[in-house]
């Protein structure tokens, strides 16, 4: 589609490169060597294996796919600390060694950083030692452990500590404890806490900040409900700030990846907040996390298939699996300030699944975390060497773009606001949260995504804190649900000749019948609100463009990703159904830069390291961007203190 020229938003590329200063000086800056190693790795394996020394066989041949970044198990589940601990137990197998120390000495003598996996959810010796410590449902039933629900002895199932008992001091010591050994991360994997919890620390704590008993009968979406969910999401940011900070204190550089578990989907799971997301230093995420949750997307067209949801026929539009995906992955990205989440990638089984996946993660701002299949089995006493080659590409594309996303955050041009308000008002009637509230927001963020225009989310905390600088445009699914808040600080946007698109939110974003010409009617609606962005990507509608900023250095960088779609890292096997193949190369791609034909001083392809050809036509700076088969990274370097 052609924009109109207004020239209130032809913006030059320096000053859109400096679009979020103000947003971006607020959150504390990541270490260099996680913002700089966009592809990092994963693994798991169980104490009884490092006792073994099978982290010595490991870490090299970690190192030598060319990860630079290691998330690595240093407890899970209920065991003891692998480490000499003065907090609960010692894992009975280490004796008087200090296992945890000796892990993190090898990762950095083999020249990784270490980021310790911590199962923050279970302890044996509470479990055992201090059941009233643990949380409870709202019918008083303690709640499992997610990891140990399937296991076939109930003895061995486990469930999941309260914040709000005494066990966060025990918490807090073992930490330090761990901080102590030289680790360079904090891994907390799941949902930390269930979205109602009525032990009686909860009912207590809950009577002194509100006043009122808790109310266990209260119907999940409820109002009385709702203030519970937010007494165990307020509990969860509180610890883990507290934790964070006597962490800190003692060891600043230690990284907190605190996980957000469903929070993408954004379907369950109340009790994870924006509010967390704000305060982990990055959000630990997964790859197949689709905003909406998970359906039975068809493979090949073929839309015969088994529907998950029984409100869904086939009348419905079902989303794109990697527009789900890469909506959730941003709503997580945008939700941490632009920060990027650490993504962990699994069940890869050819190097076109790792390289597809991993481009996908770092083109939407993420840290691809990938956790390598074949390297090593369980009960091998050795590591698959070979089993490295199909990563060594992933790393080497990691290699090319990060130095240039290190520091770089998303552009804020174009706002599509995701509400929880919204979400938590519906959270009881599944048909209604699908088509009022997943259906209105996907088929937003799909018709903008495929005329790749600079596009990022903003929550109801953000959109009440204020709307970043430089932002043109946003677009509000549920415009008669929002805040008083967040009326002023619209009105204010919009005095200041910023641009709210408001949509109806009785239209029927959800019917295959209805959706195509519902995305036209909203570009539409788009070119007469904003006219031409000031940066905007030509290209195949399944192509993925995501844009983001390094105002320091005045200097835009442009993630163009071919649809992965056709790779799901679920934990299907291959043979449970027919994988498609992979797409072909994106052809014809182009870059138009509005503004100053001076502002660009220079066009880089790094993923290749070609300098690229600028031409001109009708004001506008042209990149004809070399056809690609899996990711092209964009860097444009603009003339500093161009005006």
């Amino acid at each position: 589609m052609e924009f109109s020229e207004k020239p209130a938003i032809l913006l030059s590329l320096s000053l859109l490169c400096m679009a979020h200063a103000n947003l971006l000086a607020e959150p504390a800056a990541l270490p260099a060597w996680f913002e700089e190693n966009r592809v990092q790795a994963h693994f798991e394996n169980s104490i009884q294996d490092d006792i073994g020394g099978l982290y010595r066989q490991l870490h090299p041949a970690v190192r030598s796919m060319g990860a630079e970044a290691l998330t690595r198990i240093f407890k899970t589940v209920g065991e003891g600390a692998w480490w000499p601990t003065a907090a609960g137990e010692t894992h009975e197998a280490i004796g008087d060694q200090d296992l945890a120390l000796k892990i993190a000495r090898d990762a950095h003598a083999n020249g990784l950083k270490v980021i310790a996996y911590y199962r923050i959810m279970c302890d044996d010796f509470i479990e055992r030692e201090h059941p009233d410590w643990l949380c409870r449902d709202a019918a008083g039933d303690l709640v499992l452990e997610p990891r140990t629900r399937r296991r076939p002895n109930p003895e061995d199932r486990k469930h999941v500590l309260c914040f709000n008992s005494p066990a966060k001091e025990m918490i807090e010591a073992r930490l330090l404890e761990l901080a102590n050994r030289g680790v360079d991360g904090i891994y907390f994997d799941s949902w930390h806490m269930p979205e109602v919890c009525t032990c009686e620390f909860c009912r207590a704590a809950y009577l002194r900040r509100t006043g009122k008993a808790m109310d266990p009968t209260a119907e999940r979406g409820s109002a009385d409900y709702r203030a519970m969910t937010e007494f165990v999401a307020g509990t969860i940011v509180r610890n883990f700030r507290q934790w964070k900070q006597a962490v800190k204190k003692k060891h600043p550089a230690v990284l907190f990846a605190i996980g957000s578990s469903l929070y993408p989907c954004f379907d369950r799971q109340m009790q994870i907040t924006a509010s967390l997301l704000e305060i982990s230093d990055t959000s630990k995420t997964e790859f197949s996390k689709p905003f909406g949750g998970f359906l039975a997307w068809p493979l090949s067209g073929d839309l015969d298939v088994l529907w998950r949801r029984p409100y869904m026929d086939k009348s419905f539009a079902l989303p794109a699996y990697d527009v789900q995906n890469a909506l959730g992955w941003s709503l997580t990205r945008d939700s941490c300030d632009g920060r990027p989440p650490l993504m962990w990638i699994p069940f890869t089984q050819t190097e076109d699944e790792a390289l597809f996946s991993t481009a996908a993660a770092v083109s939407y701002g993420c840290v691809a975390s990938i956790h390598p299949s074949g390297l090593w089995a369980r009960r091998s006493p050795t590591i698959q060497l070979e089993a490295t080659r199909i990563y060594r590409s992933s790393y080497e594309l990691g290699e090319a773009v990060s130095p240039w996303l290190g520091g770089a955050r998303p552009s804020r041009f174009t706002l599509i606001h995701i509400s929880e308000r919204s979400r938590n008002a519906r959270i009881a009637n599944p048909r209604a949260l699908w088509v009022e509230f997943f259906a209105p927001i996907l088929g937003v963020f799909e018709s903008l995504k495929e005329d790749h225009l600079p596009l990022s989310t903003i929550n109801d905390l953000q959109l009440e804190q204020g709307i970043p600088d430089r932002t043109a445009l946003i677009v509000l699914p549920h415009a008669r649900e929002v805040s008083q808040r967040q009326r002023t600080v619209l009105r204010s946007f919009e005095e200041a000749g910023g641009k709210v698109l408001r949509c109806d939110t009785d239209q029927p974003w959800h019917l295959r019948s209805e959706k195509t010409s519902l995305k036209q009617q909203l570009l539409a609606q788009v070119v007469a609100e904003i006219g031409r962005p000031p940066i905007q990507v030509r290209g195949p509608a399944a192509m993925h463009a995501v844009f983001f900023e390094d105002p320091a250095k005045q200097r835009t960088i442009v993630c163009l990703a071919n649809d992965f779609g056709w790779f799901r890292s679920e934990r299907e096997t291959s043979e449970s159904h027919a994988i498609p193949a992979v797409p072909p190369s994106c052809r014809n791609v182009v870059l138009e830069v509005g503004g100053s034909q001076r502002s660009i001083r220079r066009v880089l392809e790094a993923v290749t390291g070609k300098e690229l050809t600028i031409r001109h036509d009708g004001g506008k700076a042209i990149v004809d961007v070399p056809d690609f088969r899996v990711m092209a990274c964009i860097v444009l370097d603009s003339i500093p203190n161009d005006p």
